[in-house]
């Protein structure tokens, strides 16, 4: 055998008894692919169709951190209790509305302050907003003591309780405290606030203590949420409530005497601070209007049987006016009314509801009316003419509240025809609600909407505060200008 047949002999023996090296080898001697070639392979071999891969496959394929179970965040609200705090009768009314929806979403515990509408859909009442309707800031200093003390308890019960979710309804120089002292004790406590504290009239600071305590404004005016939104609280329009509650209620309510000629309406109040100064003006301004128009009927509500018996002594030597009087139909008296003489508030409304000409007074301690004057930002008091943009019924205020000056307003809309029209036409434009759903079920879905996304409460606030920082620096670049 030759030399280099024993060579070849031996890289072949070589070759049988180590395969691996020998693969190696052949392939460390072929020429790698080229970038074009190789990107291709890799293509026919991980494409299986033309198609674009969708955002969601994407989102998918991504690794991401645990979201919050939305379920199971629910489920913690549905089973602790709820807090809920209204200090007034208006406030009980939409308090009764929102527990109502909130048993059919599931909710089922409830305990606060409130009144018989309320206590009715079963919530567990600490305090009646009897003890609590107060009114200006005279009253306010009476009461300090006593509703400091009411607020520290319903704290406590709170937290005692685990809530997890708190309503406060109206009632502003309270529950801004409470809501405070809540968000101090527990930070998780989620805060809805039900009606506007009417920032856009007076108090503008408090949008600060709002943004910082309050995680969901509920506004009943549509203009309202405009405010929120460009100062960077999350807020939602849901309409006023009295839209569906108006007509439900009058089906409810004992319907007034069927009467021949001119009805006069006397609403002097749910408080009783407004019945002790306008209950007197009221009467005696409707025995001027009856000495002139001997068949004018004259009707006067009461809220409840507590505040007529309050009443009675004002109404002693009042017999001859022939009042019907009558307690829990105030709505019933307004739609058979032709005109009305009412106290600034949430009544007005109601009246506008029903478009009735009226007279619209205020009045308070001197003290009250006077830090007002320096304070408030707005032209009107009453709400309809707010909402209108322009004064279509007559406002009296303090020393104004005269028989004499009631009883003349009320006669130029008993003999003008021309000028009832007018009012009836404008209180007409008003925009009381969205028309979509029940203003308290409206206000159900935003809160469990909300309580359930903290990432969209954050969010929504952080974008409002960009769009506040933008303003803010336009405006500045417009003065420079």
């Amino acid at each position: 055998m030759t030399a280099k047949k024993k060579a070849a002999a031996r890289k072949s023996a070589q070759a049988k008894s180590d395969p691996k090296k020998s693969a190696s080898k052949k392939s460390a001697s072929k020429k790698p692919p080229s970038k074009k070639s190789a990107s291709k392979l890799l293509a026919s071999k991980t494409s299986v169709s033309k198609k674009p891969v969708s955002k969601k496959a994407v989102q998918q394929a991504k690794p991401s951190a645990k979201k919050p179970a939305h379920s199971a965040v629910r489920g913690l609200h549905l089973r602790a209790p709820m807090l809920i705090v209204a200090g007034e009768h208006s406030g009980d009314r939409l308090g009764g509305d929102l527990i109502h929806e909130l048993k059919q979403q599931g909710f089922r515990s409830f305990f606060g302050t409130g009144g018989e509408r309320m206590q009715a859909e079963g919530m567990q009442l600490v305090e009646h907003v009897d003890t609590m309707a107060v009114i200006g800031f005279v009253e306010v200093l009476r009461a300090y003591s006593r509703l400091k003390a009411l607020a520290q308890r319903l704290t406590a019960m709170a937290i005692e309780k685990k809530v997890k979710t708190v309503v406060l309804i109206d009632y502003p120089g309270f529950n801004l405290r409470i809501a405070a002292m809540l968000k101090e004790a527990d930070p998780d406590i989620f805060i809805v606030y039900l009606v506007s504290p009417q920032i856009w009239a007076w108090k503008y600071g408090r949008i600060h203590t709002i943004r910082k305590h309050v995680d969901l404004m509920l506004t009943l005016f549509e203009f309202e949420k405009e405010i929120y939104d460009s100062e960077g609280v999350p807020a939602e329009w849901i309409g006023h409530p009295m839209v569906n509650r108006i007509p439900e209620e009058l089906k409810r309510q004992s319907p007034v005497a069927a009467h021949r000629g001119t009805s006069l309406g006397l609403l002097p109040g749910s408080r009783r601070s407004e019945i002790r100064l306008l209950l007197p003006a009221f009467l005696e301004a409707a025995r001027i209007l009856k000495e002139r128009h001997p068949h004018l009927h004259i009707r006067l509500p009461f809220v409840d049987e507590r505040l007529r018996e309050f009443a009675a002594p004002f109404l002693e030597g009042s017999e001859a006016l022939g009042l019907e009087i009558s307690v829990g139909n105030s709505l019933a008296v307004m739609e058979g009314s032709d005109i009305i003489f009412i106290a600034s508030g949430t009544a007005t409304l109601e009246a506008a509801f029903f478009k009735k000409p009226m007279v619209i007074c205020y009045r308070s301690h001197w003290l009250n009316v006077f830090i007002a004057s320096l304070v408030m930002r707005t032209r009107f008091i009453g709400l309809p003419n707010l909402l209108a943009g322009e004064q279509v019924a007559l406002e009296l205020l303090q020393n104004e509240v005269t028989p004499a000056a009631i009883a003349e307003e009320g006669e130029r809309l008993l003999k003008k025809k021309s000028e009832r029209e007018r009012i009836i036409r404008r209180l007409s434009e008003i925009p009381f609600a969205p028309k979509k759903k029940r203003p308290a079920r409206l206000a159900v879905e935003y809160i469990e909407r909300y309580l359930t996304r903290p990432d969209l409460t954050r969010a929504e606030k952080s974008v409002s505060t960009s769009r506040v920082e933008s303003s803010k620096k336009k405006a500045a670049s417009e003065t420079v200008k």
